[in-house]
């Protein structure tokens, strides 16, 4: 009869905070898993769709036969609001009587979507908690892509609010910033608040662009604690 009681005694006080101490922190690994998992796909997410969008633009440009012009809108205060529009009369300003605006990208480093402009109905890309940066976690400004491809990529600039990109009909990508055209191309960077306020290094996404093509762009940790770009 002993035994049988013995067998039939529920978990201890001590027992159970164990138990309750393990699972929280199981969840606590897994919030953490899941919170750095979405930071992860907001900023591919960026990279991918403003990639896509300038591939949206060379069609655009190559069936007008006009080249279509991505800048900074400087009406817009609350972050970074690109604007892609077809450069109807060639001046490299937009409010031309021939220009028309294709899509908005923006970018203002919340969850607060701003919306698209009055009176715009048109394509409009908004990615929560992303924001365009000019520099690397490390404080570069530059990237060496030799490693991937080859001769005359060694100092790809990461390109600032005051640049342009122009994609010509005759299908090929211009990057003029300060006024210089920018050789092979530029990247522009995609970066989580999240992980700039805590100087993180990873999910730093580029689109890589050139003259003839665009690329998807990750450092990575090479496993020595050093960040390498990877083509995706």
């Amino acid at each position: 009869m002993d035994s049988l009681l013995k067998k039939q005694k529920g978990f201890s006080l001590i027992e159970l905070l164990v138990v309750i101490a393990v699972l929280i922190i199981i969840m606590g690994a897994a919030a953490l898993t899941m919170g750095t998992s979405m930071r992860d796909s907001r900023v591919k997410k960026a990279a991918f769709v403003f990639k896509t969008m300038l591939t949206d633009g060379m069609k655009e440009s190559m069936s007008n036969y006009k080249q279509v012009i991505v800048e900074v809108d400087p009406s817009f205060a609350a972050g970074v609001r690109l604007r892609m529009y077809i450069d109807g009369d060639e001046s490299f300003t937009y409010g031309g009587a021939n220009d028309r605006l294709l899509a908005y990208f923006v970018t203002t480093g919340d969850k607060v979507d701003p919306g698209r402009p009055a009176g715009y109905t048109g394509d409009y890309y908004f990615i929560p908690d992303v924001v365009f940066s000019t520099t690397t976690e490390s404080g570069g400004s530059t990237l060496d892509l030799s490693s991937i491809y080859g001769t005359g990529f060694e100092n790809i600039s990461i390109i600032g609010t005051n640049s342009k990109i122009i994609i010509r009909p005759e299908g090929v990508f211009v990057i003029r910033s300060g006024g210089v055209s920018l050789t092979p191309g530029g990247l522009v960077l995609f970066r989580h608040v999240d992980d700039i306020d805590q100087q993180e290094q990873d999910r730093q996404y580029f689109v890589l662009i050139t003259t003839t093509f665009l690329r998807i762009i990750k450092l990575e940790d090479d496993g020595t604690g050093n960040f390498v770009p990877r083509e995706l």
